[in-house]
């Protein structure tokens, strides 16, 4: 009896001890900017995921931002993000045009 209520205070603090005391970041803002460096808005976003060949790295999150100055939506400039996932990598690499 006192070998399972051991367990039991034991599994309690466990659980307590993975609770949070604040909310949980679920969403983030993205990593391109809104604008290139002339000042044209976003005309496009693509992302997509691909295989990733280095060790530990289980894909690699690919983001291509095309941006424009006109109204018909032409692209100018773009940039490209990757992220290789399983890496601890936190901040995706920014390939500017």
């Amino acid at each position: 009896m006192y070998t399972r209520s051991l367990l039991l205070c034991v599994e309690v603090l466990a659980l307590c001890g993975c609770a949070h005391s604040g909310p949980v970041q679920t969403t983030f803002d993205p990593a391109y900017p809104e604008h290139d460096g002339a000042g044209d808005s976003i005309v496009a976003v693509f992302e997509g995921r691909i295989p990733c060949v280095d060790q530990g790295c289980e894909m690699r999150k690919i983001e291509l931002v095309l941006y424009g100055r006109d109204s018909g939506g032409t692209p100018t400039t773009y940039w490209l993000g990757q992220l290789k996932v399983g890496m601890g990598n936190t901040h995706p690499k920014r390939i500017p045009w």
